[in-house]
């Protein structure tokens, strides 16, 4: 936080398990009806690096709900946390031949952005 010339290091966290617990609890609600619930929940372990075994559960029922890009592109980054390259390939693939122009060209934009430049550049192209 910086005011003026002050400012202050401010770090937050949150409770990993106490994150997970209400995670679990929403998915017994009105999320379980529809495949960005279950999406939502493992991108959050995906991003947070936590619970990749349970999320890799709710990606593939997510996935069994409603195939879309966006899910399976969940799926495969899970797969490649796990070090499961082959499957993650797998579902990355899957997810470029359903996806649309802008959600390949956003795909590539993103690993642009992660330093991936010969990755972004097969993506780009095949967007092209």
């Amino acid at each position: 936080m910086h005011w003026e010339k002050l400012a202050l290091p401010l770090t937050i966290k949150a409770d990993l398990e106490a994150t997970l617990s209400n995670i679990r609890h929403q998915l017994r609600n009105s999320a379980q009806y529809i495949w960005q619930g279950w999406d939502d929940a493992a991108t959050w372990c995906a991003e947070n690096k936590t619970n990749l075994e349970e999320a890799l559960k709710w990606s593939e029922h997510s996935v069994q709900m409603e195939e879309r890009f966006e899910n399976l592109m969940t799926k495969s980054r899970i797969l490649g946390e796990m070090e499961r390259t082959t499957d993650a390939a797998a579902a990355r693939d899957r997810a470029m031949e359903i996806g649309s122009a802008a959600q390949v060209y956003i795909y590539g934009r993103q690993l642009q952005r992660d330093q991936k430049k010969a990755e972004a550049m097969a993506v780009c192209r095949e967007v092209a």
